[in-house]
């Protein structure tokens, strides 16, 4: 022990017995109070935002659940038709552009690109899923466009869609 450490115990054994006890408890409380702050606060907050984070994710997974359902109930309602000869003559990209026009999807913000010859990329912002399956459907239905990806973000009651159509 070097001097200093020495002075402070010094200093501590001519305190009397009542000043000495208060000293060891309030550095006891202090000691458990600033451990709370540190440790047990900062974990306890972070298990309530993972608690919340997973309530979100399986919320999120039940709507999805749904979702997958209604796509295999339509696909179970509509049985493959082979697309007309002039609709195969036509390229992908103007038979899904008319194709979203025909089936009121014009108001919506969407957005087709060519992906080579025979896929194509088409983005939507803020459609409704029910009006985009009942339009998927009838692409594979009528002309024989599969959904090669799918992208689907929820954004309030309305979805955001990145995906690849290509022509069967």
């Amino acid at each position: 022990m070097d001097i200093s450490q020495l002075a402070i115990i010094q200093a501590f054994l001519r305190l009397s017995l009542r000043e000495r006890l208060t000293i060891l408890i309030g550095g006891t409380v202090s000691l458990l109070l600033l451990s709370y702050f540190l440790f047990i606060e900062p974990w306890l907050v972070n298990y309530q935002q993972v608690r919340q984070i997973v309530i979100a994710q399986q919320q999120d997974l039940a709507w999805m659940q749904t979702a997958a359902q209604q796509v295999k109930t339509l696909r179970a309602q509509n049985p493959h038709s082979a697309a007309t000869p002039t609709d195969r003559k036509e390229s992908l990209l103007s038979l899904v552009d008319r194709s979203a026009r025909e089936n009121a999807l014009n108001g919506v913000n969407k957005r087709i690109e060519p992906q080579g010859e025979n896929e194509v990329r088409v983005s939507f912002d803020n459609i409704d899923f029910n009006q985009l399956i009942r339009w998927l459907a009838q692409l594979e239905v009528q002309y024989q466009v599969k959904t090669q990806a799918l992208n689907v973000e929820r954004d309030t009651d309305k979805i955001k869609v990145r995906l690849i159509l290509s022509r069967a």
